[in-house]
């Protein structure tokens, strides 16, 4: 057995000479390091005191506990361990030496020289550098107690005690190191595999990071933040418990823990650090006060270095100010280690590094390393800015991959640099970009498949095992898939190439492996997905190499899967069908066609960076000063202000203006305002104007504030007290506050207020994501005496200010009678005009009183008697046939002949409603119950109802072009009825119109007037004349159905008879019908069932084949848990 030095002598230390790490291909280098290692232990050895392993007495003792095989051999012990790299160029080479504490993962000492092989200098002096530290290798002897400390875990995931455990961790590391009677121990990260196998060695506790090692401590410190009384409480005034648990000789110990407000942050440091002194008697009590003292001057120090340039937030600076930058960033994390801003720049300014981090493929390994560590440190120590978190994991892509042509036709292949360090650090990348949902992945989501792959072909070219290598590439995809799916889901365009480019990566990979198994299964979850409308890339190599192979099967289906036709099988009787569309009665319009008006408009274009202009979309927000102010994205791209974050991608916010003339229509060209100070691109979702300030809610950004006179920003974040980056809505409570509403990590609903005068943030309430109501969606709010109730999605909410806010459905009883919740709608948009409030739901228009009772309605149409759960799963549509201007069911918006009706903008005297089919917008006058409209013009915008504001003179609409429509231009001219017409007057001409309509109208007529009874009478009548009326039968089974008189047993009868005729429209519908309603009751077997007929004898159309094989895949697994979950009687069979 090879000898190991021992520690007979106390005085003697042990160092461990490690081989070098030297870049990946450099023969010369790698040869000349271990030349200068074998040399440095040739000094070292002959130091007195000092016991030294060699590289090669390394190699041998490793060599010899693997031959020992299995068992726990006996653990070596170190003092030290050296490590040795080199780096500049060939001609003009350095070294630099690294001594590293393995009893408490110091970094002792380091230094860096030239060297050449044959010179002695650098070798003396590294040899001095080893034997300097032995005074502070020495001390971790006598009664020190050595501890480590975790991380402090923020209770519920509160994202603004994020900020305060940074500065937690940053105190305890320096009232330690004031503690003379104890020592702090650090984590260790193995360099290479043969420091992993040292530490292995040595019974270093790996941690869950990697390569990361813990040295043994004699205690472990926990803490953890939380908040105990947030609620009704400003930031400032929370009280939250600190709370901490020291562990000892490998006893757990019992949670502690102080209590205070955050406003005494300190007073609550020393309060725990008090109690901990107590039961720890090797902790100075007096140490933490002296720190946080101490630390508050550093801070303030910190401050002011960054204060000394203004514009922190782009990247790219000339050269002699990016040093200057650089250095005064450097200054102030030294200066304070918790100053996130200050970490950031230290790294990405730093003059070695390129900008971006885009070095040329196989230079400047040394350099790319030491970026790649500085971004790692950061991006563990600071989570809380995702926007420079997305810029430095960005830039860290960028140093540690380049792409290789893979051929024409072909997409470029992401390749990392063949380093093991960078290897192992892109790897640790890849895992917080994974766990990290701040981390957008918007920059590189289309590589994330080449960087798991890229990694997987690394590690198999570093010698790992092609089964250890799958595991792990299996692995992360499980991990990467559902985040990648959701985020496709999320993009404007070819959302079905992105994935399919995902899977035809792991695909092809598979393949060049030769594992069928694997290939089939990514090929399963290829088909599962819908077929591009464009041309796939790589299809033509995986069609090769599948006929190659011989799978003559997988290839027939994938074949048919990219040609749009995987519902082709073998022996079916496919139809061409579509379910029943039912037409309702339609009445004499009252003009030829809606009148047409002319907007005043505005387009503005920029340059799009390819040497052309183009128009800016832009979202009106406010108009304060004679000025309108809008926003819009820098790069062009459309953007919506929408509470929720799934219906359009993050853009770059920018805030312009635009003059207005005598009679408030835009006049010149739009002036661009300063730069907002966005942590990430972002979503906007809200904007308020209060006391000149433009208040807007962001996704990721908080509240951005800007002052419309002084023309200055001011962000309020987690920092500034907010519970949540995350802002859906705001609304004016009173002259100086603002109610704020927000989705937090846990997808709990988060309702605070914003004093806009003494900036201070008070929590209302924090509800858990178990309950029903989505704060997010609140579409208004008002005042009841003290109570400031509110509309949320499809709820009401008795006092939105209280801690626990009474809530009940919307309505709980509907004026038309319909059943609730079957008939209630499912969100709502609410408008307070003349203090009169209305509220639009799908099934119609209401104005409420101050309970929320509705005291009017207007009926939409017939979409209301389904509810809309049931809508989601197809149910056949009721096609309205609509009519140039006037809608026909009696009790409707007059002019809204479609459901597609939403309030757009509200001022002090009018409501304006925006229709589909056609587009064209309906003007309404609560004051004399007025209809003015359609009008229509050339709106934008179809898909999602346009972006509008009110102003006093009339309404501005956001797209590409800014239009811009007075209220005088929709009001209808004296005299002219057919575009001004009351609701009663509507009502009574309505009646007239039914008169003259075909029995089978009069009966639909009867049904949206909810008298089933007369409906019924005349629907049997027509059969007993027409025995196959589809129509007929289809209505006399949705006259049953539970959302009407709750007889489903009837409801099924009708559609089983409509099912069996003829017509295969008919019959299709019939069956839909049963599926549905069998899905409603929970008959999971039946609707497995009727769901696998309706497959297996239509060809569905196109929308309703997609949707209708997702709903029914999880109808069938339903049905497959009831079938598991038997009877007693069965399961003693």
């Amino acid at each position: 057995m090879e000898s190991v030095p021992a520690h007979d002598d106390s005085n003697t230390i042990s160092f461990v000479i490690l081989p070098p790490e030297a870049d990946h291909g450099t023969e010369g280098q790698t040869q000349a390091a271990g030349l200068f290692c074998d040399l440095l232990a040739e000094r070292l050895s002959k130091v007195p005191g000092f016991a030294v392993v060699d590289r090669s007495r390394l190699d041998r003792i490793l060599a010899e506990r693997a031959i020992d095989g299995p068992g726990q051999p006996p653990l070596l012990s170190y003092d030290a361990m050296v490590r040795v790299r080199p780096e500049g160029p060939t001609e003009d080479p350095t070294v630099s030496v690294e001594v590293v504490d393995l009893s408490l993962g110091n970094l002792a000492a380091s230094g860096k020289w030239k060297w050449r092989p044959g010179g002695d200098a650098a070798v003396s002096k590294a040899a001095d550098l080893c034997a300097s530290t032995r005074h502070m290798l020495t001390m971790g002897s006598g009664n020190r107690v050595k501890i480590r400390v975790l991380n402090v875990t923020a209770v519920d995931r509160v994202a603004r005690l994020e900020p305060l455990g940074q500065r937690l961790l940053a105190t305890l590391q320096e009232t330690l190191a004031r503690s003379p009677r104890v020592r702090l121990v650090h984590h260790l990260e193995a360099a290479t595999a043969k420091e992993e196998s040292l530490l292995l060695m040595m019974g270093l506790s790996r941690l869950p990071e990697g390569r990361t090692f813990s040295p043994q401590a004699d205690a472990t410190l926990q803490f953890r933040l939380g908040e105990k009384q947030a609620v009704g409480k400003t930031f400032e005034d929370t009280v939250i418990e600190l709370a901490f648990r020291l562990d000892r000789a490998g006893v757990s110990g019992q949670w502690l823990a102080v209590t205070d407000k955050v406003s005494q942050w300190d007073e609550l440091v020393s309060a725990a650090w008090a109690r901990l002194s107590g039961e720890l008697s090797s902790l100075d009590p007096g140490a933490a006060k002296a720190a946080l003292q101490e630390m508050a001057i550093r801070r303030r120090q910190a401050q002011a270095e960054l204060a000394k340039f203004d514009d922190w937030e782009k990247l790219y600076f000339p050269p002699p100010e990016r040093q200057r930058r650089w250095q005064a960033a450097v200054t102030a994390a030294k200066l304070d280690p918790t100053n996130e801003m200050a970490a950031f720049y230290s790294v990405v300014l730093n003059p070695k590094h390129p900008y971006g981090g885009s070095y040329r493929t196989g230079q400047h390994i040394a350099e790319r390393r030491q970026f790649l560590e500085g971004g790692l440190v950061y991006l563990r120590r600071f989570p809380q800015n995702a926007k420079r978190r997305a810029g430095m994991a960005r830039m860290m892509w960028n140093s540690s991959t380049f792409s290789v042509s893979a051929g024409f036709g072909r997409r470029s292949i992401c390749q990392f640099e063949q380093d093991d360090v960078i290897v192992r650090l892109a790897e640790e990348l890849l895992n917080i970009y994974l766990a990290d949902s701040l981390i957008e992945m918007n920059d590189w989501g289309p590589f994330t498949s080449g960087l798991i792959l890229a990694l997987y072909d690394a590690k198999r070219k570093d010698g790992m095992p092609k089964d250890q290598a799958r595991n792990w590439m299996e692995q992360t995809d499980q991990r990467a898939w559902p985040l990648f799916r959701a985020w496709a889901k999320t993009q404007a365009h070819r959302r079905e190439e992105v994935l399919w480019r995902y899977q035809s990566d792991f695909a092809l990979q598979a393949l060049r492996d030769n594992e069928p198994d694997r290939l089939r299964s990514v090929l399963k979850r290829i088909l599962e997905e819908p077929t591009p409308k464009h041309g796939l890339t790589d299809m033509r190599e995986m069609e090769e190499r599948l006929r190659q192979r011989g799978e003559d099967e997988l290839l027939e289906r994938l074949q048919q899967w990219s040609r749009g036709e995987r519902d082709r099988r073998d022996g079916q009787s496919q139809i061409a069908v579509r379910p029943l569309a039912v037409g309702w009665p339609v009445g004499r319009p009252l003009s030829d066609k809606p009148r047409r008006i002319a907007p005043t408009c505005l387009n503005w274009t920029r340059p799009n960076g390819k040497g052309a202009s183009q128009r800016v979309p832009l979202v009106p927000l406010a108009v304060a000063d004679g000025r309108l102010y809008v926003l819009f994205d820098e790069g062009l791209r459309n953007v919506l202000m929408t509470p929720a974050s799934n219906t359009q991608v993050d853009v770059e916010l920018r805030l312009g203006c635009v003059s207005l003339d005598a009679s408030g229509a835009p006049a010149g060209d739009v002036q661009i305002l300063a730069k907002p100070p966005l942590t990430r691109k972002t979503v906007p979702h809200a904007a308020c104007l209060l006391r000149g300030r433009l208040y807007i809610g962001t996704e990721h950004s908080g509240i951005l504030a800007y002052d419309v006179k002084a023309g200055t920003w001011k962000r309020y974040g987690t920092q500034e007290g907010l519970p949540d980056w995350n802002v859906g809505k705001l609304f004016v409570l009173d002259g100086r506050t603002l109610l704020c509403l927000s989705r937090g990590k846990n997808l709990e609903q988060i309702a605070f207020t914003l004093d806009v005068e003494s900036e201070s943030v008070k929590l209302l309430h924090r509800i858990k994501r178990d309950r029903p109501v989505p704060l997010f969606l609140t579409s208004g709010i008002w005042r009841d005496g003290d109570k400031v109730r509110a509309l949320s999605y499809s709820y009401f909410l008795a006092d939105i200010l209280t801690p626990q806010p009474v809530v009940r459905p919307w309505p709980s009883a509907m004026p038309h009678k319909w059943p609730a919740p079957e008939g209630a709608p499912r969100r709502l948009q609410m408008a307070v005009v003349e203090d009169r409030r209305f509220v639009l739901a799908a099934s119609g228009l209401y104005e409420i009183d101050v309970k929320a009772n509705a005291v009017r309605t207007w009926l939409l149409n017939t979409h209301g008697v389904i509810r809309s759960s049931s809508r989601s799963l197809l149910y056949p549509r009721h096609e309205i046939q609509t009519v140039p201007v006037w809608s026909e069911i009696p009790g409707t918006i007059p002019g809204a002949p479609d459901s597609r009706c939403s309030i757009v903008a509200a001022n002090e005297n009018y409501m304006l409603l925006f229709i589909t089919k056609p587009d064209a917008c309906i003007l309404y006058e609560p004051r004399k119950d007025r209809w003015h409209g359609p009008v229509t013009f050339s709106i934008r915008g179809v898909q999602h109802p346009p972006e509008a504001i009110a102003t006093d003179k009339g309404f501005v609409f956001g797209g590409e072009t800014l239009q811009y429509v007075s209220i005088a231009d929709m009001i209808a001219p004296d005299g002219a009825s057919d575009n001004a017409i009351t609701s009663e007057q509507y009502r009574r001409r309505l009646k007239d119109v039914a008169k003259n309509l075909s029995e089978l109208d009069k009966a639909k007529m009867a049904f949206a007037e909810q008298d089933f009874a007369r409906s019924e009478a005349m629907l049997k009548g027509i059969l007993k004349q027409d025995a196959t009326n589809a129509e007929a039968m289809y209505l006399l089974g949705l006259m049953h159905h539970p959302a009407c008189r709750n007889q489903p047993e009837v409801a099924l009868e009708w559609f089983d008879r409509l099912a069996k005729m003829d017509d295969p429209s008919a019959a299709l519908t019939g069956s839909l019908m049963r599926y549905y309603l069998e899905v409603d009751l929970q008959q999971w077997q039946e609707a497995r069932d009727t769901g696998n007929r309706i497959l297996s004898a239509y060809k569905l159309d196109e929308f309703i084949n997609t949707h209708f094989r997702q709903v029914h895949a999880k109808i069938v697994k339903k049905a497959a848990a009831a079938v598991k979950q038997p009877a007693p009687a069965a399961s003693n069979r």
